[in-house]
């Protein structure tokens, strides 16, 4: 399960990284700056909980702004097909990718982090609502 969302999400990051560049793209750079900040805080709380609840809070964050941007990851990559091929990448977005790619680094071993309260059910609540929320991007 845990290795589906970190997929779901480097997938998003990707669809929405290749909708970036140029002006013709000046929403993808927007939106895909929002959703590194979000996954940056997303992994940030994790590695900082301490608790069954903090884990949740911070599942249920991220969850709450997937709802916000996963709507428009998923119009931008079906408004700009063209751009889902990673090996055409416009020079201006590589250092974007390349931030995603760290940050999906980090999410691997934050998600160590959820393992130990996976049992409390409202770890268990966050994480399928994170499943739904990702699950509906794609």
């Amino acid at each position: 399960m845990t290795k589906r969302i970190c997929l779901c999400l480097l997938i998003g990051s990707f669809l929405v990284i290749v909708g970036c560049g140029g002006s013709k793209y000046a929403e993808s750079i927007e939106v895909n700056e929002k959703f590194v900040q979000l996954m940056e805080e997303y992994v940030n709380a994790l590695e900082s909980a301490s608790s069954a609840d903090q884990v949740a809070t911070a599942m249920n964050t991220f969850a709450d702004g997937m709802e916000v941007l996963g709507p428009k990851i998923k119009e931008l990559a079906e408004k700009y097909p063209e751009l889902r091929n990673s090996e055409n990448l416009p020079d201006a977005l590589k250092a974007s990718q390349k931030r995603v790619e760290e940050v999906g680094k980090k999410m691997a071993g934050a998600f160590m982090k959820i393992m130990p309260y996976m049992r409390d059910p409202a770890v268990q609540d966050a994480q399928k609502r994170v499943s739904t929320v990702m699950a509906n991007m794609a």
